[in-house]
């Protein structure tokens, strides 16, 4: 039998061999052995050279809602127990209040040093954070007093009129008074025989701004130069309730700074409030209206370098948004090396609560010999001063050797031309 088989099997082994089947299964059953000694060690060898991240998972079970009383309690650390503390003194402080006055972080009131004029905003933003009083649409939001009643520090000093005043989600903004018509601008103007006493006198207007980080500079200022002099305060200021006060009570007037894009924008950063170009229109107007919102009783809103401004004033968007404050009944005045067509047509004819100012960037010594050149009873000159606080001294001594002269000192809102006492 097998000698029959022989011729047969062999001729099936050598047709297998080569079609590859022969050397096919020594592979596979090479294989099988290999994996069956030692595929498990392999395989372990490959899992140990894997990274592995190991995620900790806590179990609590949801029936237990109180910790077994066998369970130590772990005492806070020792930092814990100091913000523990810091919290009850606080709390015992904010139930005893003090009328002092806070001292101030900053008794410094110079710019960003940069290459020319930039607003004094370096330090960060204090937007007021007043409790927004019930909005004037109809919309609720409870207020337990006014924020800018009577400060602690002047209580007897009021900022407005309630009559001039409208509820806002962004807080009190300036609004005419519906009897009569009386606007913010005629009513916290600061009034005088200005145009009695100007006559054939050269006529200086000087705007000292912006300020509002520091108190005792601002208390300085009031006690140191003429109320004739305007006042421009910043929207950053860390109190600007208490730094309007400050100001009224010295009979100064006050106008409230707009903090606008400027170019280059990479070198001047005008703040969080900045009206800015790439800002749609109600942006612009939702900006305009916190800066407005900061404070009370100003008499008008002011442009800084309104000639330098990345936004473009003559568009139709930008004359609505800056009509708002007119419509208002505030004041807009601005600095520019030129008067701005796109500006000066917002106010109408006559615009006796619009106001250029020509942009200075002289020092104040060389700044006093050119004024006094200048000055001229044929034309009212206009400017505005930064408040260096080593020049306060030297700048009253100035204004008061031009008044004793030929020379009339009056506020931003006097106008001239149009005779508004």
């Amino acid at each position: 039998m097998i000698q029959l088989l022989r011729p047969v099997l062999s001729a099936a082994f050598v047709k297998a061999f080569s079609k590859g089947l022969i050397p096919s299964g020594f592979l596979v059953g090479g294989f099988c052995l290999w994996a069956s000694m030692g595929g498990n060690s392999y395989q372990e060898h490959l899992k140990e050279q894997q990274p592995f991240v190991v995620i900790p998972i806590t179990y609590t079970n949801p029936e237990s809602h109180t910790a077994p009383d066998s369970q130590e309690k772990t005492p806070p650390p020792h930092h814990q127990e100091q913000e523990q503390e810091q919290e009850q003194n606080h709390a015992t402080a904010s139930a005893h209040p003090s009328d002092e006055m806070h001292e101030t972080q900053t008794h410094n009131e110079q710019p960003h040093t940069q290459t020319h004029d930039t607003p004094a905003h370096d330090a960060p933003p204090h937007a007021p954070s007043h409790t927004s009083p019930a909005a004037h649409d109809g919309t609720s939001e409870p207020h337990a007093q006014d924020p800018h009643a009577p400060t602690a520090a002047i209580p007897h000093v009021k900022l407005h009129e309630e009559e001039l005043v409208e509820h806002s989600k962004y807080g009190l903004l300036p609004h005419p008074r519906v009897t009569d018509g009386v606007t913010p601008f005629d009513s916290y103007r600061k009034k005088g025989a200005y145009a009695s006493t100007s006559r054939g006198k050269a006529v200086l207007q000087i705007l000292l701004g912006p300020v509002g980080l520091s108190v005792d500079l601002a208390q300085k200022i009031a006690k140191t130069l003429p109320p004739e002099v305007s006042i421009l305060l910043s929207p950053y200021a860390a109190s600007p309730d208490e730094i309007m006060a400050i100001f009224k009570e010295s009979g100064h007037e006050v106008w409230l700074y707009v903090p606008t894009e400027t170019a280059p924008v990479a070198t001047y950063d005008t703040g969080p409030l900045s009206l800015r170009a790439d800002f749609s229109a109600d942006k612009n107007l939702e900006m305009l209206k916190k800066v407005m919102a900061s404070t009370t009783g100003y008499t008008g809103l002011f442009l800084m370098n309104a000639d330098q401004t990345t936004l473009s004033l003559s568009s139709a968007r930008m004359q609505d948004i800056l009509s708002d404050p007119l419509r208002r009944g505030v004041g807009l005045a601005y600095s520019a090396a030129e008067p701005l067509p796109a500006l000066t047509s917002l106010g109408g004819s006559p615009s006796v609560n619009l106001r250029w100012l020509e942009s200075r960037r002289t020092p104040l010594p060389a700044l006093m010999k050119d004024l006094d050149a200048q000055l001229s009873p044929d034309h009212p000159l206009l400017i505005q001063l930064r408040p260096y606080p080593a020049e306060i001294e030297t700048l009253a001594a100035w204004l008061k050797t031009l008044q004793s002269g030929n020379v009339s000192l009056a506020p931003i809102s006097f106008d001239s031309q149009n005779q508004v006492k």
